[in-house]
């Protein structure tokens, strides 16, 4: 005689199916939630808002320290347009560094720093390594938050 086999299947967990239907969408989420993660992480390590020059004569607005997330006095300030960033598409979001006036921030801290800005203020390459692997931490863990949630 034969012994009878037999053979399950099981979903594990049982509603992983619907979990995986729901996938895009919530991944989507996650990667939002990454962004925000890994633009938040980029404005942890700006460098303080520089000394103004003691010959200079220009008043100062603080512009572009409060679109870093820095105060002229070194601190920190609320959200911080560092921090905007944009869904291209489902599962792509984008963000910027200084994403309110690019050209403005191009010329002082960017890959175009021009004078007078250049003798004073620091250059985004500076901390661009540091910001890069904060970025990359901030998403790795919304990943892995993502990949939990399966169960």
């Amino acid at each position: 005689m034969i012994p009878k086999i037999t053979i399950e299947s099981r979903f594990t967990p049982r509603d992983l199916q619907r979990k995986l239907n729901n996938a895009s969408k919530k991944f989507d989420e996650f990667m939002k939630k990454g962004m925000q993660a890994a633009m938040k992480a980029v404005a942890k390590v700006v460098p303080a808002y520089p000394p103004k020059p003691a010959s200079s004569t220009y008043v100062r607005t603080g512009l572009l320290g409060w679109m870093m997330g820095k105060t002229m006095s070194g601190g920190t300030v609320g959200n911080p347009s560092v921090y905007k960033f944009n869904r291209k598409k489902l599962g792509e979001w984008e963000g910027h560094v200084g994403a309110d006036r690019p050209w403005y921030v191009r010329r002082v801290i960017g890959p175009k720093q021009e004078l007078p800005w250049s003798s004073y203020w620091w250059d985004e390459t500076e901390w661009r390594d540091k910001a890069e692997a904060g970025a990359i931490k901030a998403y790795m863990e919304a990943t892995e938050e993502f990949v939990k949630s399966f169960g």
